[in-house]
């Protein structure tokens, strides 16, 4: 049986830091395919503004300094949101599954 320890706990976070790096990288290509994807295009040509909004975008926060100004930027900035939601609540979801399963075994060899 699996157990959660400090290492599940680590690649997890890991796993979301790589998440907000990728999408930097995405946004980087978009913003080599269309130079004014984004609001304040002359000053994001540098990783850190991309790395800036990726983050605030994966964690929704959106402080609205940066904003996709065309349809595929904004698609994907959506998208983004959509995955920093949807992944912090399935791996705690499967966390909880993986120590619940551990408590329930437990249980069953003390009855």
């Amino acid at each position: 049986m699996k157990q959660v320890d400090g290492d599940i706990l680590k690649g997890g976070v890991s796993v979301f830091f790589l998440i907000g790096i990728l999408w930097t990288f995405i946004y980087q290509i978009v913003l080599i395919l269309d130079s004014h994807a984004f609001s304040h295009s002359k000053e994001i040509e540098e990783y850190n503004y991309l790395f800036h909004f990726s983050f605030t975008t994966l964690t929704t926060l959106g402080y609205g300094d940066i904003t996709p100004i065309n349809q595929f930027a904004m698609n994907l900035a959506n998208l983004e949101a959509i995955v920093g939601m949807m992944y912090p609540s399935i791996f705690i979801a499967r966390l909880v599954s993986l120590y619940y399963d551990r408590g329930t075994e437990r249980a069953r060899l003390i009855f």
